[in-house]
C-alpha cells in the first residue's frame, strides 16, 4: 500500500460501479459490442471515439502516449480503455483479485493473478505482486501480461493489450490557475514514434 491506495481504490470502485450500470442496460437493450472508457478530465485534440473497422475483437486497448514514455509501463496506460465486449469483464472487476475468498496469504497456493474473463476467481491462489509499478500492473497481468516490456520487446509481452495512437492531455487544478491544460513536449514528441508502432498491430 502506497500513499495513493485508497485514491486509487476509490477510482476502480467507480470503473466497477459503471460497468454494473452498463450490465443492468444492456439486459434492456441488448448487449453492446465494444465498452469504451474514458477519463472525465481529458482534453481531447483528436477523434474521441477511435474507428473500430481497424480493431480486433481479439485485443483490448489502451492509449500509446499521455501517461509515461517509459517502455517498461508499455500497454499499462488507464487513461482510456477500449474492450470488445467479451474482454471487458477483467478490467472493469479488477477489484475481486483483492476480495476474493479465494485469495491467499499463505503457502501451498499457486501465485498468480486470476484472468476473471467470464467469472470472478473459483479456486485458492496467492496473489502475484507487482514488480514495484503501479495499480495498472494488474489489469495489465489480468491481460496476459506476465512481466514489464523491455525496450525492443515484441508485442507478445502486452498480452491481449494493444496500444492506440490518441491525443489528449489533461485538465488539472492549481493554486495559481483554477484550470489549465497539462502539456509538455513529450506528447509531440513521442506522437511521432508512436505513428510508426501504432500501425504494426492493427
Amino acid at each position: 500500500r502506497g500513499p495513493n491506495f485508497f485514491r486509487v481504490a476509490r477510482q476502480w470502485i467507480s470503473i466497477r460501479k459503471c460497468y454494473e450500470l452498463v450490465e443492468v442496460a444492456e439486459k434492456r437493450v441488448g448487449k453492446y459490442d465494444w465498452i469504451y472508457r474514458t477519463r472525465s478530465d481529458l482534453v481531447w485534440v483528436s477523434s474521441l471515439v477511435p474507428s473500430l473497422l481497424n480493431l480486433s475483437q481479439s485485443h483490448v486497448y489502451v492509449p500509446a502516449i499521455g501517461m509515461t514514455h517509459v517502455e517498461s509501463y508499455k500497454c499499462m496506460n488507464d487513461h482510456v480503455f477500449l474492450c470488445p465486449r467479451d474482454l471487458c469483464r477483467p478490467y472493469f472487476h479488477l477489484l475481486e483479485i483483492w476480495e476474493s475468498p479465494h485469495c491467499q496469504d499463505r503457502n501451498g497456493y499457486p501465485v498468480l493473478i486470476p484472468h476473471g474473463r467470464r467469472e470472478p476467481p473459483t479456486e485458492n491462489y496467492n496473489l502475484m505482486q507487482s514488480p514495484g509499478m503501479t495499480a495498472q500492473w494488474f489489469f495489465f497481468a489480468r491481460y496476459g501480461g506476465r512481466r514489464p516490456c523491455l525496450l525492443g520487446s515484441s508485442w507478445e509481452c502486452c498480452g491481449v493489450v494493444r496500444e492506440l495512437l490518441l491525443f489528449y492531455a489533461m485538465a488539472r487544478t492549481s493554486r495559481t490557475a483554477t484550470i489549465f491544460v497539462q502539456c509538455n513536449s513529450r506528447m509531440k514528441k513521442d506522437a511521432r514514434r508512436e505513428v510508426v508502432r501504432s500501425r504494426e498491430y492493427r
